[in-house]
């Protein structure tokens, strides 16, 4: 699976993938906007960010990226955030070596 495919799942399927098969990278709480919390995932070969809303308790976005230049709009916000984590599971992430992979066949 690649990231514009998990872009075309429905809601709850990319969910259920987030849940199920995803490993938390990072969480980052932006000093702007509605109070919230942005939690990174690597799931296969990619990354997803999902935006959760803290006041409204209700997820605003699950959005899949393939490398941490996705994060530049956060740099102002986060310039103390270690993103080695992410550089080195960027750079080993392999199609199928994952114990995350999932090929949608259920195995």
């Amino acid at each position: 699976m690649k990231s514009k495919d998990f872009d075309r799942l429905e809601y709850l399927q990319k969910l259920i993938l987030v849940q199920n098969f995803a490993k938390e990278v990072d969480s980052i709480i932006p000093h702007f906007g509605p109070l919230r919390i942005v939690t990174m995932y690597a799931l296969q070969k990619f990354f997803v960010a999902l935006d959760f809303d803290l006041t409204n308790r209700k997820i605003l976005s699950i959005k899949a990226f393939n490398d941490i230049h996705y994060l530049n709009k956060h740099t102002r916000y986060t310039a103390k955030l270690d993103l080695s984590p992410l550089k080195i599971i960027s750079s080993k992430l392999e199609y199928g070596s994952d114990p995350t992979y999932c090929d949608g066949s259920g195995q």
